[in-house]
């Protein structure tokens, strides 16, 4: 999709260089080529996704926003119309609300982790009902580590998550400020 034929109405939300929409099933091809290379995969603790997984995550990231109003997002990049990678919220099985981001490799690099991170808590203040998001990285992951610091996410531990050692941080909502 060039700029020119971009519609901005299909986007939930934006930030200064990303729109975000909800995920369809016919991102399939893109989430797959993003899901399935090593590289971008190397920080999650399942590793690399098959076809099959690509299809239940769509599946289940739609009956997601159906159920709770939140889920990954599709992030697209607003210069080009580029799906540039995903992001956006899940709940984990503690049912905490986690934040996540995957970019394509392009994107690195560029800041655009950071300002997704930051659009989604701003979202999150308003749209989800919740004390408080939390995001997990591997202890390794230092860069990403960077992004939650950068946007005001506080560490509060270290715990396995998914057979990985994780680091944890979390960014308390402002509920009662909204009326909420």
């Amino acid at each position: 999709m060039t700029p020119s034929t971009h519609n901005k109405n299909e986007f939930l939300f934006t930030s200064p260089r990303l729109g975000f929409r909800l995920i369809r099933e016919s991102d399939f091809d893109n989430l797959l080529k993003l899901d399935s290379d090593p590289e971008i995969r190397a920080y999650f603790p399942m590793g690399m996704l098959n076809a099959e997984q690509v299809k239940d995550k769509i599946k289940q990231n739609i009956e997601l926003y159906k159920a709770k109003k939140f889920c990954i997002f599709i992030a697209i990049d607003l210069a080009t119309g580029k799906f540039a990678g995903r992001c956006g919220f899940d709940e984990v099985d503690t049912k905490d609300i986690e934040v996540g981001y995957v970019f394509f490799k392009e994107y690195w690099g560029k800041g655009l982790a950071t300002e997704a991170l930051a659009r989604l808590l701003q979202w999150a203040e308003i749209n989800i009902k919740s004390n408080r998001i939390i995001a997990f990285t591997p202890v390794n992951h230092i860069a990403s580590q960077r992004v939650m610091e950068k946007c005001d996410m506080i560490y509060y531990k270290n715990e396995v998550m998914y057979g990985m050692d994780c680091k944890f941080y979390k960014k308390e909502l402002h509920r009662e400020t909204l009326g909420n």
